[in-house]
């Protein structure tokens, strides 16, 4: 199968997808969509008919396994929590963390911390249960895996979220004035400069011209933290 065949193929996808959007799989069709315009980034680099076959087994990969968690959530969706929970392995999502990721809860009040990228490619909320396990003995990979969606309304989520804002660079810093639409920034109404931490440009790999996701708390914009860097898209 030649590139523009693959092309096609990906295309109808991504339209059967769409059709289903709603503001509930936003996040989850978002990292969908996103996955799949990665994989046609590579696919334009490749020479015709190069290991062509693998880039389709990999989209196909991609495919099956979201089927897969889709039937595994439908089985324990008419499953009581109190049964769920009975099993120390799973987690309540109770609170995002500032700098990106949740704080999970199991029945003897053990945390438990979901990095973003997890709560992302799983479409993870909060109130939903998550199974978590050692992955090795030490404990210092997991595997993650949502197995019942909650009420998200019975938690408040007390930051405040500007997503996919442009980075900029300020006097040597790098800032985010604006917003995804392009307005001002605004705290009590004037024009405010958000200045990226520096541990977080390091450890998110941050540079001008990226697009980031920035939570804070209420009078508190000063300590805004990045929780999620945006790949460019050429």
């Amino acid at each position: 199968m030649n590139k523009e065949a693959i092309l096609i193929e990906v295309k109808k996808r991504l339209e059967e997808t769409i059709k289903d959007l709603n503001f509930h799989n936003l996040s989850h069709i978002k990292e969908f969509t996103d996955q799949h315009f990665e994989f046609l980034e590579h696919l334009k680099c490749l020479p015709e008919l190069v290991n062509q076959e693998k880039q389709i087994k990999k989209q196909n990969n991609i495919i099956v396994e979201e089927n897969e968690q889709d039937s595994r959530k439908n089985r324990f969706q008419n499953v009581t929590d109190d049964d769920l929970l009975s099993d120390l392995k799973h987690y309540v999502v109770k609170e995002w963390k500032l700098s990106g990721g949740a704080i999970a809860l199991n029945q003897r009040s053990r945390s438990a911390f979901i990095p973003e990228k997890i709560v992302r490619e799983k479409d993870i909320h909060l109130g939903d249960i998550v199974e978590i396990t050692n992955m090795n003995p030490s404990g210092d990979k997991k595997h993650f895996k949502l197995i019942k969606k909650g009420d998200s309304d019975q938690f408040v989520d007390k930051r405040i979220v500007l997503q996919c804002c442009p980075v900029e660079i300020d006097d040597g810093k790098l800032v985010v004035t604006k917003d995804v639409y392009g307005n001002d920034i605004k705290i009590d109404d004037a024009p405010f400069k958000i200045v990226i931490q520096e541990q977080d440009r390091i450890k998110k790999s941050i540079e001008p011209g990226h697009s980031v996701d920035i939570a804070f708390y209420e009078g508190k914009a000063h300590e805004a933290r990045v929780f999620w860097r945006h790949p460019f898209y050429s």
